[in-house]
């Protein structure tokens, strides 16, 4: 009689095995930030062996950099990287989910502020904290393109709180050494649509 073994389904594509197969990134549910870990992930299935078992739907970091760059620059609108930025929310001249949308990005506002970002490698709170140590003005006016005209002052008095919100999203993250991502995928809380998966869900695999 074959032994049988408890395992965590994600351990099976955490470590690399050659019985693993894991699909693109997934379009729906759609890519989503994580404040928590400070990263842009999607979705991806996976299932496994010969037997092609289906493994539980899971959260890994997207691959595609312009991809990472258009919902972090969603997440920084909607004030979800950067809780102060969501003063301005209501005062926005579009809604942040538009900078997410590919087929927009011809849209000046849209075009220049994922120009910005990815020109600089800024995906995360972490690299726009270490952009602004050296260059304050990063990204003042393509943010500012996306504010209403009479709430300009608003942004211009929030600045320097941005920064600072910034450099403590990533103080506190290494203070409290938040669990990073790694290829296996991301336990928790989802961030976008799909329902939440069971990402701890035990499963027995026969063992040869």
């Amino acid at each position: 009689m074959a032994t049988v073994t408890p395992l965590e389904p994600h351990w099976l594509v955490a470590t690399s095995s050659p019985l693993a197969t894991v699909s693109e990134p997934l379009l729906d549910p759609v890519p989503f930030y994580r404040p928590d870990i400070d990263r842009v992930l999607c979705w991806r299935d996976a299932r496994y062996s010969r037997h092609d078992w289906q493994l539980p739907r899971y959260a890994d970091v997207h691959p595609d950099v312009d991809a990472r760059v258009r919902v972090f620059a969603a997440a920084l609108l909607s004030g979800k990287a950067l809780p102060g930025f969501g003063v301005l929310a209501p005062m926005l001249v579009s809604q942040p989910g538009t900078a997410a949308r590919p087929e927009l990005a011809g849209l000046p506002r849209v075009g220049e502020l994922l120009a910005a970002l990815k020109a600089r490698g800024v995906d995360s709170v972490a690299a726009l904290a270490a952009v602004w140590a050296t260059d304050g003005g990063y990204l003042r006016p393509q943010l500012g393109a996306w504010v209403q005209k009479p709430a300009q002052r608003i942004l211009d008095g929030l600045w320097q709180q941005l920064q600072r919100e910034a450099r403590a999203v990533v103080a506190q993250r290494r203070a409290g050494g938040v669990v990073g991502v790694g290829g296996g995928g991301v336990g928790g809380k989802e961030g976008g649509g799909g329902g939440r998966q069971k990402q701890h869900k035990r499963r027995k695999v026969e063992g040869r």
